[in-house]
């Protein structure tokens, strides 16, 4: 069986994480505080763990 050609991504990265800050910076405060489809999780607290992980 041949090993695949790994698949380059490193550089959908970047973009990514600026279009993510992008959106977080125009939210409004109700907004912060709007449930997610994790139910224990606001949006406040996803987009934390999000930005934890991407910088921790």
């Amino acid at each position: 069986m041949e090993t695949p050609e790994p698949v380059i991504i490193h550089h959908l990265f970047r973009p990514l994480l600026v279009e993510l800050l992008n959106v977080l910076r125009s939210l409004s405060e109700a907004q912060w505080a709007a449930p997610t489809p994790c139910p224990a999780w606001s949006v406040l607290q996803l987009a934390l763990h999000l930005l934890d992980v991407d910088v921790g």
